[in-house]
């Protein structure tokens, strides 16, 4: 099987050590390389042209594809602020020019001419319901509101209907990688919402491409994409390939325990087994449920490279060797032949990697 590793330098304008990281990069890339089957390194999200003009010689210097992993509506700086900040999961609206061009600006002043061969886009999604049922919502300023009254979306009643039975956000059927709801306001709603969201990614998608750049996208799993926007098949028709997030050991914005029981919070207790159902699984299967989803996303028009967990964060990821070696069989048994060592491969206690030499 080939491996992509996931390797995270620090936050725009980030303090940390350039000498330090740098010397982790090294090290870490070198011990992965002579273990597994590496193809490509996803990397970022540092400004520091040192860091990167090394990172990126050291990648090169195997052989390999370096990709700039950017985040696009969460985390990014105006032009004039020069102070790091960690992540915060803050969304911005979609639907502001300013925030589709941001993206692009930072890439132009920092990162263009390093010699990164493509761009991963990270944060190309809305809130999702770990924030509150309002953030779950999502943006309702008014170039949103137009948008959503252009798709005949009524978003106070949507809202109305959900805080009067919030079981409204279970959905009733699955449509491909789409949920359905039995709610006509909700589910015109949604599917407003994933337009949206596909809109202004396929805009920068095109921005990128005429960079010179390939592009792939860091998304939810398909379980809880529908939620935040993200029309799976619909991005897949635009990418070079998209990186479901398929964390099972999470416990954080984007894992699965944590996300399905935030909504949960919201929806009631049959969340979990209403979501499992829609894919086939019983309410505890979470391998079948992983297996429905990446079988629904074969069909997809892009590489599917799904992404669990290697780094090990106390009291947030308990990745081991043996939930690795699960996942990246079970990936293998379906037929994936490419799969994302997430997140940050600086994080990585070295056995867990170790647990995939044998899968050279």
């Amino acid at each position: 099987m080939e491996f992509v590793l996931q390797i995270y330098t620090g936050a725009f304008f980030s303090t940390l050590s350039v000498s330090e990281t740098i010397k982790q990069i090294q090290t870490k890339l070198a011990q992965a390389i002579s273990l597994i089957n590496v193809r490509d390194v996803i990397i970022g999200w540092n400004t520091n042209a040192t860091l990167n003009a090394a990172a990126l010689d050291i990648i090169h210097g195997y052989g390999k594809k370096a990709w700039l992993w950017l985040p696009v509506f969460s985390e990014m700086p105006s032009p004039e602020v020069r102070e790091p900040s960690e992540e915060n999961f803050l969304f911005v609206c979609p639907s502001e020019p300013s925030n589709q061009e941001l993206p692009l600006a930072l890439y132009d002043r920092h990162f263009a001419g390093l010699g990164f061969d493509g761009v991963f886009l990270d944060k190309i999604r809305q809130s999702s319901y770990a924030a509150g049922l309002m953030a779950g919502i999502g943006c309702l300023c008014g170039r949103c509101r137009e948008g959503y009254q252009r798709a005949d979306v009524d978003v106070d009643a949507v809202v109305r209907r959900v805080r009067a039975d919030p079981a409204r956000l279970l959905p009733s059927a699955r449509q491909g990688v789409m949920y359905r709801f039995d709610d006509p306001h909700i589910d015109r709603y949604h599917l407003a919402k994933a337009a949206n969201i596909t809109g202004a990614v396929t805009a920068l998608l095109g921005a990128f491409r005429g960079r010179g750049l390939a592009v792939g996208l860091d998304v939810f799993a398909p379980l809880m994409a529908w939620y935040v926007g993200q029309d799976l098949a619909a991005l897949s028709g635009a990418a070079d390939f998209i990186k479901p997030m398929v964390y099972l050991r999470t416990h954080a914005p984007a894992g699965l325990p944590f996300e399905v029981a935030a909504l949960g919070d919201i929806a009631g207790p049959d969340t979990r087994r209403v979501l499992h159902s829609a894919w086939g699984a019983e309410m505890d299967d979470a391998t079948g449920c992983v297996r429905a989803q990446m079988m629904e996303l074969k069909g997809a028009m892009c590489e599917i490279w799904p992404g669990f967990e290697i780094n090990r964060v106390a009291g947030i990821c308990d990745s081991d060797p043996a939930y690795v070696r699960a996942m990246a069989r079970q990936y293998e048994a379906i037929g994936l032949s490419k799969t994302v060592l997430s997140w940050n491969l600086l994080s990585d206690t070295g056995e867990n990697v170790e647990a995939l030499a044998g899968g050279r």
